[in-house]
């Protein structure tokens, strides 16, 4: 996978803009990525107007907003992106999550498992872990939980062998948790929500402690 060189002000501010969605304060991570795309485009630096759009299209993507805007703005991410770089991989996947909510299944598996392909071609476990978690996600989404149970547990088993990516560890058994609870297993579900709100709280992240709080309410009813 191709690294491009982002300008230092543009990656601090998405710096910043991560930090804020792990807080749940998606206007001001907003407001940051919004920064980052005027940086890039009075620099006309290409490569960096591509991440920033990427990272406004994850904010508008993870705080509830429309597909519609969030594909708006990852589709002119992609256009600012070179083939198979760092920032085209996560645009791919994002767009590939986006499809699966409009229903268009077919197509993100195949966006998602052409991007799996790449990442095993080149050796890349961190990145295969986060696909194996996307193509879980949108099986489940599908209906397909056994699919759905193998990716997520082939991304499980990469998150508990690499050097500790919490925010990705949290969220994959947050997703497992919830694909348990549908097959009706609670026990499980909650064996996995806790994993989660465990990592989630030794690291401060407010977003996941707050869907571990509802999910664990299905619980209860």
């Amino acid at each position: 996978m191709e690294y491009e060189a982002i300008l230092m002000g543009v990656r601090n501010r998405l710096r910043e803009a991560e930090e804020l969605v792990l807080q749940n304060e998606f206007v001001t991570a907003r407001q940051k990525a919004n920064e980052a795309i005027s940086l890039a485009r009075d620099q006309n630096h290409t490569p960096s107007l591509a991440a920033a759009y990427y990272a406004l299209a994850s904010i508008v993507w993870n705080s509830g907003g429309t597909s519609e805007e969030a594909h708006n703005f990852a589709s002119i991410a992609a256009q600012n992106t070179k083939a198979n770089t760092q920032t085209d991989l996560l645009v791919r996947t994002l767009i590939a999550r986006i499809k699966a909510v409009r229903g268009n299944f077919e197509a993100a598996i195949l966006l998602s498992e052409d991007a799996l392909k790449y990442y095993y071609e080149t050796d890349n476990v961190r990145g295969q872990a986060d696909i194996l978690r996307s193509l879980g996600d949108i099986y489940r989404a599908q209906g397909n939980f056994e699919m759905a149970g193998e990716r997520y547990g082939a991304a499980l088993r990469v998150y508990e062998s690499l050097e500790p990516d919490p925010i990705n560890h949290a969220g994959v058994l947050l997703s497992y948790g919830a694909l348990k609870f549908q097959e009706n297993d609670r026990e499980k579900a909650k064996d996995y929500w806790l994993q989660a709100r465990a990592i989630a709280e030794g690291n401060g992240f407010r977003h996941i402690i707050q869907k571990v709080d509802e999910a664990m309410e299905l619980l209860e009813e």
